[in-house]
């Protein structure tokens, strides 16, 4: 039998909010989901863990305190088109949508409805898992 040291390897999500609250609460979620979750609170963070980890899933705040996510979000994509990317604001979704849409987001999402950041988070997670899976 042969041993797949990548089937052992631990997947995460990748948070990326300056909201602590906000976003300690969507890692609790979801490790009593099942997910282990690393949370950044920077652009600058978040390119560091893009780099080192293997991620099922990224979930970003617009705003951060060094930049916009849409720099990120292009850097995300010139590397890896398939890893899902989603992007959540207080802002009005029609104020960025559309450049979010163009660079490579996945889902555009409105912070504050919580429950459909959560159902989304799981729901993306497990297709990505899924694909994962498959392209081994």
């Amino acid at each position: 039998m042969c041993f797949d040291i990548r089937e052992y390897r631990i997947q995460q999500l990748l948070l990326i909010d300056d909201d602590e609250t906000y976003i300690l609460a969507l890692k609790v979620f979801l490790k009593h989901e099942g997910y282990h979750a690393k949370i950044v609170t920077t652009v600058a963070e978040a390119r560091k863990v893009i780099k080192q980890e293997e991620l099922l899933l990224i979930c970003s705040d617009l705003d951060l305190p060094d930049g916009s996510d849409m720099d990120l979000l292009t850097a995300v994509r010139i590397a890896d088109q398939r890893i899902p990317f989603l992007l959540v604001s207080n802002h009005e979704i029609g104020d960025y949508e559309t450049e979010a849409m163009q660079k490579g987001a996945t889902l555009c999402l409105e912070k504050m409805k919580v429950s459909i950041v959560k159902e989304k988070i799981l729901e993306y997670a497990v297709r990505s898992q899924k694909l994962q899976k498959d392209y081994r």
